[in-house]
């Protein structure tokens, strides 16, 4: 394939929704982030819009975080860690000296959207696979939209509780942030944001107790997961306002790593969030 070549669709991740209906994560094969043309990009946008994730193959580079950073010109600004580099980029892999973070250890990684204590909100997650463990380390994912219509199906009543703002409470490292778990984003359309760890402390109201557990048994559910192995020089994009993520457990002796970058997601042509089908 050649930098000119129109986008390609490779083989596509594909699971059931708890409806019964076929989702997908599209992979888009591309020379290089770099390298891309505008229909190239706008199919990566589309399949991002559509589906809440999409990953990109690029060729094997020297340098493969060059196409992480060649992301902001169609995701944003780019919004750095407290683990960030200079760049913004977090390096993700196991450090047995750092159990604070789960995605530091091989341990399971629940599902959840990133940016608890961020100030600004984090729209858009990019993960590029580096190293592949050989057995476990699968990608995890979920459909915010799937547990929002599920909620609405089983336990209507208890819905608008999961809209107040203070619904969920975290508290990690000397630090708390309370928030809704579903809400409106600027432009009218739903989102979610979720978390339910051990390394963190987690507080429900006590009205939202039952509903929270239904969420919970609902994103553990294998049934409503899509599982599958990021490949080396693979990009996983996310939009962390729709989209649960997680890992399943490795070997820690396991050389596994990737790539994160964050962004704003603060451009007139991206789509975000989903709107449910009641």
């Amino acid at each position: 394939m050649n930098s000119n070549s129109e986008a390609k669709l490779g083989t596509n991740q594909s699971y059931l929704d708890f409806q019964g209906d076929k989702k997908f994560v599209n992979t888009l094969l591309a020379t290089s982030i770099m390298q891309m043309e505008s229909s190239q990009r706008w199919e990566l946008l589309k399949n991002l819009s559509q589906n809440g994730a999409v990953i990109v193959q690029c060729y094997p580079c020297q340098n493969p975080q060059q196409n992480l950073l060649a992301l902001p010109s169609c995701l944003g600004k780019i919004i750095s860690h407290n683990l960030s580099d200079a760049s913004g980029i977090v390096s993700v892999k196991c450090h047995l000296e750092n159990t604070a973070y789960v995605n530091a250890t091989s341990q399971e990684l629940t599902l959840h959207t990133d940016g608890t204590f961020e100030r600004q909100s984090i729209r858009i997650i990019a993960l590029q696979s580096v190293i592949a463990a050989n057995k476990g380390g699968l990608s995890i994912l979920v459909d915010g939209k799937d547990v929002y219509q599920h909620i609405a199906k089983i336990n209507p009543k208890q819905l608008p509780i999961l809209f107040e703002p203070d619904v969920l409470t975290v508290t990690r490292d000397r630090q708390t942030a309370s928030k809704p778990i579903f809400s409106f984003n600027k432009n009218g359309e739903l989102q979610i944001a979720f978390r339910c760890d051990q390394t963190a402390q987690i507080t429900v109201k006590p009205e939202a107790v039952e509903v929270f557990v239904q969420i919970k048994q609902f994103v553990e559910n294998p049934a409503h997961q899509l599982r599958f192995k990021l490949e080396p020089h693979q990009i996983l994009i996310l939009d962390n306002t729709r989209m649960l993520h997680g890992r399943t457990e490795f070997d820690e002796s396991e050389p596994r790593f990737l790539n994160r970058l964050w962004f704003d997601g603060n451009l007139p042509h991206l789509q975000l969030g989903f709107v449910p089908n009641l």
